[in-house]
């Protein structure tokens, strides 16, 4: 009886196992086809917005499918892209830029995500304070990446006006240029 029960529940692990199998196929070649179209769009300068949505739920929903998949990282990094530049929701694309650093850490683009992130709610969202919290994961988590170092030089202007920025620049740029009182 035991080796009936032990035969039954290898037989479902495997038929469940051939399941997601053919299941990431699919997802991978529908994926795959859309991609196609995409580009085709790109290059007739005739985005569907359909098309990209549909592109971006499917991304997000292999990688929530198929999280361990070494393709799921890079489908996260382009759905935020897609949402980001051709759907125009900024929230949505931080939300997949952050789940991106929580994770696939290890992930090449994540470094990246979280400086888009960071410009994203300085510069679009005015939200100066999870722009710093962004700027200083990036510096603490990646502090050799290149974008680091950038990363703590432009946290000392978040928040900061056009004017305020002009001012700081122009005052450092003033003060350089002033002989000293001792030449006098």
């Amino acid at each position: 009886m035991k080796k009936i029960s032990l035969i039954i529940i290898i037989s479902i692990i495997l038929a469940s196992c051939t399941n997601k199998k053919e299941e990431k196929i699919k997802m991978i070649s529908k994926i795959s086809k859309m991609e196609s179209q995409f580009t085709q769009s790109l290059n007739n300068q005739k985005i569907d917005p359909v098309l990209v949505r549909d592109l971006s739920q499917e991304y997000i929903t292999f990688s929530n499918t198929f999280p361990s998949d070494t393709n799921s990282p890079g489908m996260i990094y382009k759905a935020a892209i897609i949402n980001l530049k051709y759907i125009a929701d900024q929230n949505k694309a931080i939300e997949l830029f952050i789940k991106l650093k929580e994770k696939y850490p290890r992930f090449r683009e994540t470094p990246m995500a979280l400086y888009t992130a960071a410009y994203i709610y300085n510069d679009v969202l005015k939200n100066p304070e999870k722009a710093k919290e962004c700027y200083e994961l990036l510096i603490e988590d990646y502090p050799n990446h290149y974008l680091a170092k950038e990363a703590k030089v432009l946290i000392q202007f978040v928040g900061k006006s056009d004017e305020q920025l002009l001012n700081a620049i122009i005052g450092k740029s003033v003060n350089s240029s002033k002989p000293s009182a001792d030449k006098k």
